[in-house]
């Protein structure tokens, strides 16, 4: 659904999405509602909430706030999600809690750059990072990133975490979609 203003400009936009598996035991799929508010064309404030039917509980909540111009882009997204987990029968939940910042240009023609971190609250550190470069085609893209991903492991020794850098080339075609490959340039692994 979408809702317009008096000068046709869209103010809102919902939409709610429910799977259903008529292959699988289980027949319902998670519940999504997203609700996005424009407060001016380039500045949105979004809610998207998936509501697990399985668990009966809500298994992602992400908050988001967006502007986008026709050079620019930037998201500031907050997210909460909650992942059941069985171990010997008895069912627990791990809690993910995190903020990520996403930022791009088109300032240079045909290119796109961007960046992005995220950021885990329980954990108190950066989880991850990259940046890379974007040639636009009319029909077909390709991408370069290079991206660096930490880990948490658990050790006899206590709690670590294993650190992985690596880059990764993409190929978009739009009627077939994506191939990538990935070459990782290094992993470390580090006390937390």
């Amino acid at each position: 659904q979408f809702f317009y203003d008096s000068e046709g400009d869209k103010r809102v936009s919902h939409s709610v999405k429910q799977t259903y598996y008529s292959e699988h035991d289980y027949k319902y799929g998670d519940l999504e509602n997203d609700v996005k508010v424009y407060i001016t064309p380039q500045f949105i404030i979004g809610n998207n909430i998936l509501y697990s039917h399985e668990y009966s509980q809500l298994a992602r909540t992400q908050t988001s706030v967006t502007y986008k111009d026709d050079l620019y882009s930037a998201s500031l997204l907050y997210t909460y999600q909650d992942t059941p987990t069985s171990t010997s029968g008895a069912l627990s939940s791990k809690n993910y809690n995190y903020m990520t910042l996403i930022a791009s240009t088109n300032y240079f023609e045909n290119f796109n750059t961007f960046a992005s971190v995220n950021y885990d609250l329980n954990d108190d550190l950066f989880k991850s990072w990259s940046f890379g470069i974007k040639k636009l085609k009319k029909c077909w893209d390709y991408s370069i990133t290079y991206k660096d991903l930490t880990l948490p492991s658990l050790t006899s020794s206590g709690a670590d975490s294993v650190n992985r850098q690596g880059v990764m080339f993409l190929f978009n075609f739009y009627p077939l979609g994506t191939i990538d490959y990935e070459i990782t340039t290094s992993e470390t692994e580090q006390k937390l």
